[in-house]
């Protein structure tokens, strides 16, 4: 298993473990952190995903794209955890806090991914069981490995194409 995708599903571990004592999960950071693919692993690991449709108001009033809640049933330690999984691409933050009082009253979680400060959102939200991960990019050393093998490769056929080149001169 290389590097990075250690790191995401260590990332990933963590973040199930969070969800027996927090309501809110930020996961921030720039491109290419691994976010998407942390909220990835979460719905393929859940039990069970339902739907929930909400009214119109409620998704302007949610500043949601969709009319449509994607509730995911992810099981920690044999403990189950209902846990919307957002992206904040999909919904307008500065009406976070009515989305948040709606998930709390039907006892879901929310696992957000964002590229924004993460104290911005606690703010947003008002709540004190929010846990962060600040998501670093990390290169994957295997490639790395594999790059210097092949310069080494093409090194060593330069020096037998010279080598070859001076022998054809020779003769």
């Amino acid at each position: 298993m290389n590097t990075v995708n250690k790191y995401i599903k260590n990332k990933t571990t963590q973040v199930k473990k969070s969800l027996l004592s927090s309501k809110v999960i930020i996961l921030t950071g720039g491109e290419a952190t691994g976010k998407t693919s942390i909220l990835n692993l979460l719905r393929n690991s859940s039990s069970n995903t339902r739907s929930e449709k909400l009214d119109a108001w409620k998704t302007k009033a949610f500043g949601l794209t969709s009319t449509r809640l994607s509730i995911n049933t992810i099981i920690i330690d044999g403990i189950e955890r209902d846990c919307l999984l957002l992206d904040d691409s999909r919904l307008e933050i500065t009406k976070l806090h009515a989305l948040m009082d709606y998930l709390r009253f039907k006892h879901i979680r929310l696992v957000l991914t964002t590229t924004l400060n993460p104290k911005e959102f606690k703010e947003l939200i008002g709540h004190k069981q929010v846990k962060t991960f600040v998501l670093e990019h990390v290169e994957d050393d295997s490639k790395e490995d594999k790059v210097n093998t092949l310069m080494n490769m093409i090194a060593k056929i330069e020096n037998e194409l010279k080598s070859l080149k001076y022998e054809l001169a020779n003769v």
